[in-house]
């Protein structure tokens, strides 16, 4: 028995359950910890071979349990073991052992109860398995990012979203980096900085991976921080992908179609009005407007059918795109009128650009592909600063125009 009352106090008020076991295993103090835990006594404990009898039930486990611990203890000099056992209550704990053989022989016993921690450990992997399988089956692409270790775990639908095995893809954070488009790459990551610095509460990125077989599809990136250290660094976020391609591109036609003419691909009446709006006192000046109108069109509808008339107008947009810049913008503002927003170009040079568009249909005409020549009338006026109004500048352009066009 203990006598030392000082030593007493303290072992009743660690943190962790205590056992001396002495000499033929006899059981010479437990703490009050211990106690608490187990429910058990130093009146309910002889010796260790009570502790097994009371604390595992099965016959056959204990008879296993001992010898190994036995073997341990006699060899290794400390047995360290998570173990199951039974309360006096007759409840079932998760109890860590730590048995250490002192230089007498005495063996000191630390205990600490580790059920609430395995517990939530079984919790978090049965949650994180129904994940998984609701990942599966609403093909969810997963990442769980380990960022102190630069380590990234990617399930199975991440890379067959891709056309990859998931063997073929490496659990590091650069696997994902690396396709990623490159027009999409910095805007991407900058999202992520701002989620990682706090800016944001979570990541979301809309961007462009490139698949095995080297196409690239759309993707919407969803990530968030969920594990820090007790100074505030991150350890761990994790996020899924979503295969957003087809809802990408059905956007992207809807918009194409809000901004252009179905028929000939160029910009339509729409664009053209808001860009006028934005040009309106910027920096881009001198800017000229040309504004064309097919002579025949009407007679071709009406003589072979709307179905040539189409074929006028494509090879109209065809030819005007040919003669100018990419970054000038061509409109079909109505059924056979074009409207040219020429950037920082002066009235000498839309004039070129208007015989240049006039010898175009010419030498086009001269290839006899229609049954009617192609024919465009064209009028243009320039204005040379902020002050003047582009909105009065396309009407002067369209009174030239027409009065050109009667004149032939």
């Amino acid at each position: 028995m203990i006598n030392n009352l000082d030593l007493k106090s303290v072992l009743d008020n660690m943190s962790i359950g205590v056992m001396l076991v002495g000499d033929q295993e006899k059981i010479i103090y437990i703490n009050k910890l211990l106690t608490e835990i187990t429910g058990y006594s130093r009146e309910d404990l002889d010796n260790l071979n009570d502790c097994f009898k009371l604390a595992f039930i099965n016959p056959a486990k204990r008879d296993k349990l001992e010898k190994r611990f036995d073997f341990h203890v006699e060899n290794d000099k400390y047995f360290d073991k998570i173990l199951k056992i039974e309360t006096k209550s007759g409840q079932l704990k998760d109890l860590k052992f730590n048995v250490n053989k002192l230089p007498n022989g005495y063996l000191l016993v630390n205990v600490v109860d580790v059920s609430e921690e395995i517990a939530r450990k079984k919790e978090i992997k049965i949650i994180k398995d129904r994940l998984e399988i609701a990942a599966e089956a609403a093909n969810i692409g997963v990442w769980d990012w380990y960022i102190q270790a630069d380590d990234c775990y990617y399930n199975k639908n991440w890379a067959e979203m891709l056309g990859y095995k998931l063997k073929e893809i490496e659990q590091k954070p650069h696997s994902w980096k690396n396709l990623v488009h490159p027009e999409d790459i910095d805007s991407a990551l900058e999202k992520m900085k701002k989620h990682l610095k706090g800016d944001k509460d979570i990541y979301i990125s809309e961007h462009r991976l490139k698949t095995k077989s080297g196409d690239y599809i759309w993707i919407r990136d969803i990530g968030k921080v969920v594990e820090t250290d007790e100074n505030g660094n991150i350890l761990r976020a994790t996020g899924i992908h979503l295969n957003i391609d087809q809802y990408k591109k059905r956007q992207q036609q809807i918009e194409f179609l809000s901004f252009h003419d179905e028929l000939t691909g160029l910009y339509n009446r729409r664009y053209l009005q808001n860009e006028i709006k934005r040009l309106n006192g910027s920096r881009r000046y001198p800017i000229s407007i040309i504004v064309g109108d097919l002579d025949n069109l009407k007679e071709v509808n009406d003589s072979f059918g709307h179905g040539i008339g189409d074929q006028y107008l494509k090879k109209t947009a065809e030819l005007l795109k040919e003669v100018l810049r990419s970054e000038d913008i061509i409109a079909r503002t109505g059924g056979d009128e074009f409207v040219i927003l020429l950037l920082e170009t002066n009235k000498f040079t839309v004039k070129k650009i208007c015989n240049r568009i006039k010898e175009k249909f010419k030498k086009y005409n001269q290839q006899k592909c229609f049954l009617k020549n192609l024919s465009i009338s064209l009028g243009s006026c320039t204005t040379e600063s902020c002050t003047d109004n582009l909105n009065r500048a396309y009407e002067k352009a369209d009174k030239k125009m027409y009065i050109n066009k009667r004149s032939k």
